[in-house]
């Protein structure tokens, strides 16, 4: 819904629509880690491919060279301040 659309409404539907649209987000992380599950068994069981999951710790290897490595070049398309932006999002700033 846009700004426009939304600010046409009282302030009780715009927190009902805002409300409404916050837990949808968070069911659609809820229900992509479902499908995640679901597919890499079907991986497993019936393509016998096997899934390497990785743990915390290797993951955190993974992110702090990407982030050392391509996020420079990553920066240089999109701006320092998108860049920055994401980094506040995460908690990197």
């Amino acid at each position: 819904m846009s700004e426009k659309s939304l600010s046409k409404l009282t302030p009780e539907d715009q927190e009902i629509v805002i409300g409404v649209f916050q837990e949808q987000s968070l069911n659609s992380f809820t229900k992509a880690e479902e499908n995640e599950r679901v597919y890499m068994k079907k991986l497993e069981d019936d393509y016998g491919v096997e899934v390497v999951e990785f743990t915390p710790e290797q993951i955190q290897v993974y992110a702090d060279y990407v982030r050392e490595t391509s996020w420079p070049a990553i920066e240089e398309l999109l701006t320092k301040e998108l860049m920055d932006g994401f980094r506040r999002e995460i908690g990197l700033l």
